[in-house]
């Protein structure tokens, strides 16, 4: 069985401490100025003047996970919607962070070979390209960046489902390793 390609970004799936994720997020502003599109389990980062907007590949302060936005559209009317679309004129905008840096989550990894040796090892978020139609991130495990060091996501093992396994596209369990809120460092 091979595993299908179908990047979603990240994805909550339980907490480390207590072992259920409750779904508890916290709300973060995006500038009216910020145009870039920000998917539903894209990693944000926080901006100089106090905002987020999409984390890129190897930044080291991820704030969280983005699962939901809200804001007032260019006519005045509220907008609720699974990813932000940078709409230009839009004003009071809202995007929904998963920001406790103990909430595990799936992802799945790039088409490189994985294997084993990514348990307990590193690697980058690649944000990859979002869905318009489902709202969902492309983003995705970067292999070029695994076991380089620390990393943005550490990873803890396969996601237990039969219709998983090593190899492309492979799904894991991991947590925000370089998280603003705390920085786990070692490979």
């Amino acid at each position: 069985m091979a595993n299908t390609q179908a990047h979603f970004g990240l994805r909550p799936i339980r907490h480390l401490t207590s072992g259920k994720y409750d779904g508890h997020t916290n709300e973060y502003t995006i500038s009216a100025s910020d145009t870039t599109a920000i998917y539903n389990g894209d990693l944000v980062m926080a901006t100089a003047d106090g905002d987020v907007t999409r984390a890129t590949k190897g930044v080291t302060d991820a704030v969280g996970v983005a699962v939901g936005f809200e804001w007032t559209n260019s006519a005045g009317e509220l907008v609720w919607q699974k990813y932000w679309t940078g709409e230009t004129g839009a004003s009071n905008i809202i995007v929904h962070v998963i920001d406790d840096p103990n909430v595990i989550f799936e992802i799945q990894a790039d088409g490189s070979a994985w294997d084993a040796t990514a348990k307990n090892a590193n690697a980058d978020f690649d944000p990859g390209t979002g869905s318009a139609t489902t709202g969902l991130s492309g983003g995705h495990l970067d292999f070029a960046s695994l076991a380089t060091g620390t990393a943005q996501l550490r990873i803890l093992r396969l996601v237990q489902d039969q219709e998983n396994e090593y190899g492309a596209y492979a799904k894991f369990e991991v947590f925000i390793n370089e998280h603003a809120y705390r920085i786990t460092a070692g490979t």
